[in-house]
């Protein structure tokens, strides 16, 4: 692979955003029946990450950031750690013939990432997961998060952008040795 497409990288960042995005406002959402919550839209807002949103008690601002963060680490969990798990097991470069011939005759060949897609897919996922590392560390540091989601938030990103160095060092290791 020759180069960084910016293009490619937007357009593979598109998806992931929107997910994050209403899986952060779903949870907000779903704060409401754990506890009463009031909140308005409006255009001040109390928090960085989430726009618009105006709450009418500070404990309810951390309740509902909590819950909603929480819920944010746990589909970044499952979209981002799927890519991954993808990427290290059905990666073009590195599967076995018979492998994806039984894929083939499963109608599982989608699962196949070729390293160019595999590449853009895991870093649009990553760099979001940073951003989101950074404004969950702020929002902790501001005292607007709780301890426990705070916690399970920063060990699921940094785990999954370990997790993505580690196989981006892996591929690097198989462009090096191709002739």
């Amino acid at each position: 692979m020759r180069g960084f497409a910016s293009l490619k990288f937007l357009d593979e960042l598109v998806l992931p955003l929107v997910i994050l995005l209403a899986a952060r406002y779903f949870g907000f959402f779903a704060s409401i029946y754990l506890r009463p919550v009031q909140f308005s839209f409006g255009s001040r807002s109390d928090l960085v990450s989430a726009p618009f949103l105006n709450f009418d008690w500070p404990g309810h601002l951390v309740f509902s950031n909590s819950i909603s963060w929480f819920f944010v680490a746990c589909v970044l969990a499952v979209f981002f750690g799927f890519i991954l798990f993808r990427n290290k097991y059905f990666h073009a470069d590195w599967i076995h013939p018979r492998v994806v011939h039984r894929l083939h005759n499963k109608n599982l060949e989608f699962l196949i990432t070729e390293q160019k897609e595999a590449f853009y897919q895991a870093s649009s996922w990553c760099f979001l997961t940073s951003i989101l590392l950074i404004l969950v560390i702020t929002e902790f540091l501001a005292g607007q998060l709780a301890v426990f989601t705070f916690g399970v938030a920063w060990a699921i990103s940094v785990s999954l952008i370990l997790v993505f160095l580690l196989q981006s060092a892996r591929d690097g290791k198989l462009r090096r040795k191709t002739v």
